[in-house]
């Protein structure tokens, strides 16, 4: 049996959170595959190999172990220092959260997963560039 330090909540916590992830990956992971192998491709919509399926499954249990587990670490030690104003450290820490994923997901997380080459010149990218430039937004890249 896994025997774990009783005095130590972090690991605790994180090898009890890992524990889930794991079940709840192994539990959906038929469903997963039935949805992706079986429906997508008899409506001609998978373009998907197992290995890329495969080695995406192990892309997402590595972001949960390098992101997830010193979140989930950081978010124990509010509710252990914060007392009658927990509500408040953790409000302020999830809105960190959100604005820094905003950031490290479109440029580190998003191209894990998927490729994304420049649009090329022509209508459908001077379109956008007239509609981003009409509403003042200050587009840089367009990607597909």
């Amino acid at each position: 049996a896994l025997r774990l330090p009783s005095d130590n909540e972090y690991v605790r916590s994180l090898a009890f959170c890992f524990l889930l992830f794991v079940k709840s990956t192994v539990e959906s992971a038929p469903f997963d595959l039935y949805e992706t192998f079986v429906l997508e491709d008899r409506h001609g919509f998978n373009k998907q190999l197992f290995s890329v399926w495969l080695s995406d499954q192990g892309k997402q249990a590595g972001l949960w172990v390098f992101l997830g587990g010193p979140v989930l670490a950081a978010i124990i030690w509010i509710i252990k220092v914060s007392g009658p104003n927990l509500h408040l450290y953790l409000s302020a820490f999830s809105l960190t959260m959100v604005l820094v994923f905003m950031g490290i997901y479109p440029n580190f997380i998003a191209p894990l997963f998927n490729e994304f080459t420049p649009l090329k010149d022509g209508e459908l990218k001077t379109a956008i560039e007239q509609l981003a430039s009409a509403h003042k937004f200050p587009l840089k890249k367009l990607f597909v």
